[in-house]
């Protein structure tokens, strides 16, 4: 009989154990996805170079603006021939959100020493893009005249960049 009891006081503590053991250790867990997205590299290229056309200097100075819809304002000059705003061809293979880039102003220069500032007036600041289309963005700007500029063409670059946001 002392077998007996003997053997059941085992298994009960045993099992007693066992519960405990299973009861303290309530640990639970999960899994979660790891996510990336490859966005195709974008492309810009210039198609028009900013033209503010030909341009008569007066006595004083004066202002010619092209806008980014290539609408020309002269003020105290004489201005004729064809003006327009430098044109970029945007393109993406994805659809996405870009940040656009211009430069504030780039000075021209010519030949006989004279030079001038165009401050850049971009038509937009973002560009949403859908995959596989292209996108135009346009940059105007308004050319500072000096009295009496000196004659000349008058050249120089700027830069234009589009980004991902």
């Amino acid at each position: 009989m002392m077998l007996r009891i003997r053997s059941a006081m085992l298994v009960t503590a045993a099992l007693a154990a066992g519960l405990l053991s299973h009861g303290a250790a309530q640990a639970a867990s999960t899994t979660a996805k790891a996510n990336a997205t490859i966005l195709a590299p974008l492309s810009i290229s210039n198609t028009q170079g900013l033209n503010f056309g030909s341009i008569l200097p007066g006595t004083t100075a004066g202002t010619v603006s092209v806008s980014a819809l290539s609408a020309r304002n002269c003020s105290s000059l004489i201005c004729s021939g064809n003006a327009f705003a430098a044109a970029f061809t945007v393109i993406s293979d994805s659809s996405a959100e870009t940040v656009v880039t211009v430069d504030n102003s780039v000075d021209i220069a010519s030949d006989s020493g004279g030079s001038m500032t165009v401050t850049l007036l971009p038509s937009a600041t973002t560009l949403s893009l859908t995959s596989g289309t292209t996108s135009t963005l346009t940059v105007g700007g308004s050319l500072a005249v000096g009295a009496s500029q000196k004659t000349g063409s008058y050249t120089g670059t700027f830069s234009v960049s589009v980004d991902y946001n």
